[in-house]
């Protein structure tokens, strides 16, 4: 199920990449990024007050150290959203796209170095030699 889970959202992402796009001819991208977040907040904050869930989330924020990893995870988003936004504005979605498809190798790296997890295969090795050779091929192309 997670392979048709992960499809699904490269599917949608696709999707709002474009529609991205669109919008960078209006908006720069802290404003899509405005936009996007407060329609986030206007979804979800009925959704934990109608489901009950809103105190047991909020008393998960009185560990400082989940509060932090929000904090970082939150600006590490920011930043990235930024860029991508940044990219496609540049460029254009799929360029964008395709580029942004090398996070699987640093997504590696990282579990290794931040939660000490070898989350790599022979299979997950030469898919990221295959990310790169692709990304040689879009660089040198362009």
């Amino acid at each position: 199920m997670w392979f048709w889970y992960a499809i699904s959202a490269s599917i949608l992402w696709g999707i709002g990449y474009v529609i991205n796009q669109l919008l960078m001819r209006n908006f720069s991208a802290i404003e899509i990024l405005l936009f996007e977040s407060f329609i986030i907040l206007l979804i979800f904050i009925p959704y934990f007050i109608f489901t009950g869930q809103l105190k047991p989330t909020l008393i998960k924020l009185l560990d400082w150290k989940i509060v932090l990893l929000i904090l970082a995870g939150s600006f590490i988003y920011i930043c990235a959203a930024i860029f991508i936004l940044k990219s496609i504005g540049s460029s254009n979605a799929t360029l964008a796209a395709i580029i942004e498809a090398s996070y699987p190798i640093f997504t590696m790296f990282f579990a290794y170095i931040l939660i000490g997890e070898v989350q790599f295969t022979i299979s997950t090795i030469i898919g990221c030699l295959l990310i790169i050779s692709g990304l040689v091929v879009v660089h040198a192309g362009h």
